[in-house]
């Protein structure tokens, strides 16, 4: 049963990242009471377990969470934006509130529209051209400058390939983040759709003190292998139906 009680954080951080989106809708249509509506649901959403999983689910387009995480926020904007993260820390005992923050991995995604020359910033970081990732900060996410250890192209069940760049560095989001670790940036691309597919998996380094060509990425967030695996659990380009709440 879900708490009554403060408003969650996570709501926050949500709103954050759509704010720009949420406003637009208000001042253009003049929609305040809607744009309240959506923030109560939001809310209810995250505060109800069933309901946090399922909404994740819908999003990520899974028939389940992966093994050894747990669904944080899911949530949509219609026609503007949707977005779901995964954290490796479990809820409280007792507490139907999304797990607070992260231990060493994590998952975000991002389905949105986007300007051009945002995507033109993302594809430049991805390729190389541009170092830092300031671009993100507009979706409250700090991702810092660090060294580049893989970088490559994946093809994804249903999608039409994932661009990808792995780097080293500390990545910050609302409330949680995570130190030093390894974070693979990929763009997700779906034939005849060109909403923006940003997706952000992050975990430990497994030698600090080594340089990225001596590196060992077996297994980790930066091992093409295990990053195509791990991202072919979802349908970022279709649908599938959530499996139902126990």
């Amino acid at each position: 049963m879900a708490k009554s009680g403060k408003t969650s954080p996570w709501v926050y951080v949500a709103v954050g990242c759509g704010v720009a989106i949420l406003l637009a809708i208000v001042v253009v249509a003049g929609l305040g009471f809607a744009g309240w509506r959506w923030a109560r649901r939001l809310e209810s959403d995250i505060k109800d377990p069933a309901s946090r999983e399922a909404r994740v689910l819908e999003v990520l387009g899974a028939e389940r969470i992966p093994e050894g995480y747990y669904p944080v926020i899911g949530m949509e904007i219609p026609f503007f934006m949707e977005m779901a993260i995964l954290s490796d820390v479990p809820p409280r005992e007792g507490d139907d509130e999304p797990p607070d923050g992260f231990d060493e991995r994590g998952f975000l995604y991002f389905k949105m529209i986007s300007s051009g020359r945002d995507r033109r910033k993302l594809e430049d970081f991805l390729e190389g051209r541009e170092q830092d990732a300031d671009f993100l900060r507009r979706s409250s996410i700090n991702l810092s400058r660090g060294e580049v250890v893989s970088r490559g192209t994946l093809t994804l069940p249903g999608a039409e390939q994932a661009r990808y760049v792995a780097q080293r560095g500390s990545i910050a989001m609302g409330r949680g983040g995570r130190g030093e670790g390894l974070t693979a940036t990929a763009l997700v691309e779906c034939s005849g759709d060109s909403r923006m597919r940003l997706a952000m998996w992050f975990g430990p380094d497994p030698d600090p003190a080594a340089e990225a060509a001596s590196l060992d990425l077996s297994g980790t967030v930066a091992d093409a292998e295990a990053l195509g695996e791990f991202l072919g659990q979802f349908r970022f380009c279709g649908r599938s139906s959530p499996v139902e709440a126990p």
